[in-house]
């Protein structure tokens, strides 16, 4: 989040979240009060690491919030506002050396706010629009990846980068689109090779 931010790439609003202890008698959770008069209920906390939604959640009170924190523990983790109208889905897009090879629309299983195949959720191929193939590519470039699954939310203001994953699994992609990334950055490596 921290290395798009001087590029301008339109993001849902994000905080920080401070490091949390509990259990040694000094957390102090009065910072979820700020983000939530800030991002508005419910609100999306990510864990800084994680993988197909497992560590991402959705709290709609403080009091939930705080014990997802709770939880949580000493791992970092973030605040995002939550883009109610794209509940459940997104748009992953694949890009291998400067080209958004392949790109599903991911829908999350009935009543889920996350969007992971691997989660239950079902995906499609979808067609950029020429802003998600611009934003997909500005937002791995301003990253220095080759490759990379660029996750988009579409907001009634555009499209937002929910999130960029530089090993994101292409298995569901591979299997829906008929496009293999791993041909495409083998071409990549090779030429870089030369």
């Amino acid at each position: 989040y921290l290395r798009l931010l001087p590029y301008n790439i339109p993001m849902p609003e994000t905080l920080l979240c401070p490091m949390t202890f509990p259990g040694v008698g000094y957390t102090d959770f009065s910072f979820v009060e700020h983000a939530a008069q800030r991002l508005g209920l419910p609100m999306v906390i990510k864990e800084g690491c994680g993988s197909f939604g497992e560590q991402v959640y959705l709290a709609h009170t403080i009091a939930e919030a705080q014990d997802i924190l709770a939880r949580i523990g000493a791992k970092p983790a973030l605040f995002h506002r939550f883009v109610s109208e794209a509940h459940g889905q997104d748009i992953r897009v694949y890009v291998v050396d400067g080209v958004a090879i392949a790109a599903i629309k991911r829908s999350g299983p009935a009543g889920n706010f996350r969007s992971n195949v691997a989660g239950g959720g079902s995906a499609a191929p979808h067609t950029l629009t020429a802003e998600q193939q611009s934003l997909a590519l500005c937002a791995c470039k301003a990253l220095g990846l080759d490759f990379g699954g660029v996750d988009l939310l579409l907001s009634k203001d555009g499209p937002l980068v929910c999130e960029v994953n530089s090993n994101a699994h292409f298995k569901a992609l591979q299997e829906i689109t008929g496009v293999n990334p791993a041909d495409h950055i083998l071409r990549m490596v090779r030429k870089a090779a030369l």
